[in-house]
């Protein structure tokens, strides 16, 4: 229901625990819908704690199939003098929410609001890593087509549209992205050994910031995890991100070369943003190498010349390293990759990312 909400230009964020409602009401919502069976505990507490965060926010109550819970519901927003703009009946239709959304009057824009209001706030009542869960999208061959791997999403469940960078950044302190970046390093692990039990010879990529790699932790980790679940360290790839907060090439040099040592694929992501340029590139070890798909857009689009992509495919093939494109989202920019000559491409026109259990025959 989110990604359909987001979809139609509706931001939504679920709230399913009444430990994540402050996050919820950081978020700055225009409006609140209510679940009949909340309404049975005054909603967990969240008519008085929108009154005092967010008093002129309307709420939209559900109806239920039982009469004494759409009763109730309706009574304890009467008790606590919430203003209930609408009924809507569940299970609730994308049509009837935008509906009711479209009469909505904005709220104005707040620093204080939005996807790093509820983040922080997230964090700050320590139920970011509880929110986490972790999706896979594929990478596929540009010549034949072929599924040659999978790359880890993290997704924060009460707001699947937040753009994971957003998770493993400067708003999040390394030991709690280092908690996270453990979620997604056993998560992979366990689908790269599911892929595997299935004799699917396909990889699985899983994102690392530099400020991460460099903390002690990471790399005993990523140990415990293929020892865990019995894969082959070859069937991961770590794909190292831009961190600014990681002032000392050297360690990350060490690290990396740690992990070639150990057998795991080593990536360099978003390629032709900040840390990542030829020069520094040039200088670390790595069987892979991802051009932002910023950069493929612009060539794609002719506000960049070709020639700037045609020259990081060059520098790959002498390298003998694998090159992907990433946001491979229509006909026209599939044509393109290939015309390009990359060996991989990844984005959305093959399909978003998908929870393990589609993906796999067998996932426990």
């Amino acid at each position: 229901m989110q990604d359909t909400l987001e979809e139609a230009n509706v931001s939504a964020a679920c709230i399913a625990s009444p430990e994540d409602q402050s996050a919820g009401l950081a978020f700055g919502p225009d409006m609140i819908v209510v679940s009949p069976e909340t309404g049975a505990k005054d909603a967990f507490g969240l008519f008085e704690k929108a009154a005092r965060t967010a008093p002129s926010v309307p709420f939209i109550l559900g109806s239920s199939n039982n009469p004494a819970l759409t009763r109730h519901i309706g009574d304890a927003a009467r008790r606590n003098a919430r203003r209930v703009m609408a009924k809507i009946d569940r299970p609730y239709s994308i049509r009837a929410l935008t509906d009711i959304a479209d009469t909505c009057t904005p709220r104005e824009p707040c620093a204080e609001l939005g996807d790093e209001a509820l983040i922080e706030t997230l964090i700050r009542t320590d139920r970011l890593i509880p929110n986490l869960s972790v999706e896979f999208q594929s990478k596929h061959n540009l010549k034949t087509n072929a599924i040659v791997g999978f790359e880890a999403l993290t997704r924060l469940r009460p707001r699947r549209a937040v753009n994971p960078e957003m998770i493993f950044s400067q708003l999040v302190d390394v030991d709690v992205e280092l908690a996270a970046t453990e979620i997604v390093i056993d998560m992979s692990a366990r689908f790269g050994a599911a892929l595997q039990n299935a004799g699917r010879a396909h990889t699985v990529s899983l994102n690392c910031s530099a400020a991460v790699l460099a903390h002690d932790g990471f790399i005993q980790r990523l140990k415990t995890a293929i020892r865990r679940h019995r894969i082959s360290p070859r069937r991961l790839i770590v794909e190292i991100t831009e961190d600014s907060r990681l002032a000392d090439f050297d360690t990350l040099t060490g690290k990396i070369q740690a992990l070639e040592r150990l057998g795991v694929g080593i990536s360099i992501d978003d390629f032709g943003t900040g840390m990542a340029n030829l020069d520094r590139v040039s200088r670390l070890p790595f069987s892979e190498l991802k051009i932002d798909k910023s950069i493929f857009w612009a060539c794609a689009e002719g506000r960049l010349p070709m020639s700037m992509l045609t020259g990081i495919l060059e520098f790959c093939r002498s390298r003998r390293t694998k090159s992907v494109i990433e946001g491979v989202e229509t006909q026209t920019q599939l044509a393109h990759a290939k015309l390009l000559g990359a060996d991989y491409g990844q984005g959305f026109y093959w399909g978003r990312a998908a929870p393990p259990q589609f993906l796999v025959p067998v996932w426990r």
